[in-house]
């Protein structure tokens, strides 16, 4: 099913697992309880009911109370009528009803599709009823992926700015010119730029079909900052990134029973809970500064991505699988993944556009080498460079300014025209705990050496002393 074009050499080595943990015979039952549930509502709402099978009006005020749309709830209902077995009745006609036995064997095949090519086919026909989706149909799809992704996780965001903008931008990425778009096209793009695209559609739904409910959560203090606006980083662009990092950006602390669908399948949930991200370094915060930048990202022993915005509507997220670390080599490995939102006034635009080991190159010191920042995996071809003064950027070798500014900018603004510097840690909790102890303990040594008094008999036999006098140096203050 799908799309199995393997992907181009540059694109990111993704592999995800969704196997879904929960033994068949609970599953089942799970399912059962929901068509119970969902038939009970309706026999309460109308007293003269009295069938044992569930009409699309069931299914729909079932969907619409969690908080699907209408769109989706009826067309998922007319497939899933089309997938039994038994089709005494037109799938088209609102007059479709399920049998218990008919629910149970349509939902376990919605909760058990495995893998993303799979995941993109199926909601791409459940909402294009067809090889073809028209642009209306693909701006509900869109507004679906971002609104249920955040529902299972219990989240609510109304900053209508960032939606609007955000669905605008990615609804003219994936049709860029036409009406409508196919199927092979959807799923070519989508395994290139946004593999996980649908992964909120389909927790959300599997969360429904199986009865779990997300409690309202707690977030983090920095997703918390994210989401009222007061970072670079926005929930929009958290949830792009969510879609097309690799896994190691989004793993889930939790294991085993304890792992339920919404950690399973919706990588968001990694980042904004359960290993969330946390805000290492801004420029906003904390001033356009190399040693700034070091000093607040380096000992964060795990992945990071750093979100690079400057004049021109350029904005990079870099993201690095390993700790930043300052060197005369490139580092990096396979995962490390470059991904660019160039927004211009007509036709902003997200795409993948770098992965491969070597990525990175970080210089301040040696003075024989370049002494700045470089991204891209040829030296020779590289794509950004950021100089020590954090003044510049050069882009494929046009340089641009760096300004920085007071107040916080969306990732998704179209008029983005200033550049800021932020880096999120992806490593979750322990990795931040390490990296303020390790802190920790270097300011203590810092401290200590700094109390520390040179005794003059020390002075006199010191190397240093030595090696100035031969070079001419009086170091006796009688002799100046």
């Amino acid at each position: 099913m799908g799309n199995k074009q393997s992907q181009t050499d540059s694109s990111p080595n993704i592999q995800v697992d969704h196997s879904n943990s929960i033994p068949n015979s609970r599953r089942l039952n799970q399912i059962d309880s929901v068509f119970e549930k969902i038939l009970t509502a309706s026999k309460l709402e109308d007293e003269t009911e009295s069938h044992n099978s569930l009409t699309l009006n069931d299914f729909v005020t079932y969907f619409q109370q969690k908080g699907a749309s209408s769109y989706l709830s009826e067309q998922l209902f007319k497939s899933m009528c089309g997938s039994t077995e038994i089709k005494t009745v037109d799938s088209n006609d609102r007059k479709c009803t399920l049998s218990r036995k008919e629910f149970c064997k349509a939902c376990s095949s919605v909760v058990e599709l495995h893998g993303e090519s799979n995941i993109q086919e199926f909601y791409f026909t459940v909402y294009a009823e067809g090889r073809h989706m028209s642009k209306q149909a693909l701006k509900i799809l869109t507004e679906d992926c971002f609104k249920l992704a955040l529902l299972s996780l219990g989240l609510n965001y109304d900053n209508k700015d960032v939606v609007n903008n955000l669905m605008d931008s990615l609804l003219k990425t994936l049709v860029s010119t036409g009406s409508e778009i196919s199927l092979d096209d959807f799923t070519r793009y989508c395994s290139r730029h946004f593999p996980r695209l649908l992964s909120g559609v389909h927790c959300f739904t599997s969360q429904l079909l199986l009865g779990e409910v997300q409690p309202p959560i707690e977030v983090s203090s920095d997703i918390e900052r994210l989401m009222n606006g007061t970072c670079i980083l926005d929930l929009g662009a958290l949830w792009l990134l969510t879609c097309v990092l690799p896994l190691t950006y989004t793993t889930s602390d939790l294991t085993g029973d304890s792992q339920s669908v919404t950690h399973v399948q919706n990588p968001l949930a990694g980042a904004a809970i359960s290993s969330p991200w946390h805000n290492l370094y801004s420029s906003n915060d904390h001033g356009l500064s190399m040693n700034r930048f070091q000093n607040h990202v380096f000992s964060y022993r795990g992945p990071t991505v750093s979100v690079i915005s400057f004049e021109g509507g350029h904005s990079f997220a870099v993201a690095v699988d390993e700790e930043w670390r300052e060197g005369s080599s490139r580092w990096g490995q396979e995962t490390s993944t470059l991904i660019t939102c160039i927004f211009h006034e007509l036709q902003p635009q997200f795409r993948f556009m770098k992965a491969g080991a070597g990525l990175m190159y970080y210089n301040q010191n040696n003075r024989n080498l370049p002494r700045c920042i470089q991204v891209g995996c040829d030296s020779k071809s590289l794509v950004l460079v950021i100089d020590t003064d954090f003044t510049t950027v050069t882009y494929y070798g046009v340089q641009y300014k760096l300004y920085n500014i007071e107040s916080p900018i969306m990732v998704c603004n179209i008029n983005c025209t200033v550049l800021s510097i932020e880096v999120w840690g992806c490593g979750g909790n322990d990795v931040r705990g390490d990296q303020e102890k390790q802190k920790q303990w270097e300011r203590k040594e810092a401290q200590k050496h700094a109390q520390r008094k040179l005794k003059l008999e020390d002075w006199r036999d010191n190397p240093d002393k030595q090696l100035l006098e031969l070079g001419g140096v009086s170091t006796e203050h009688a002799q100046r």
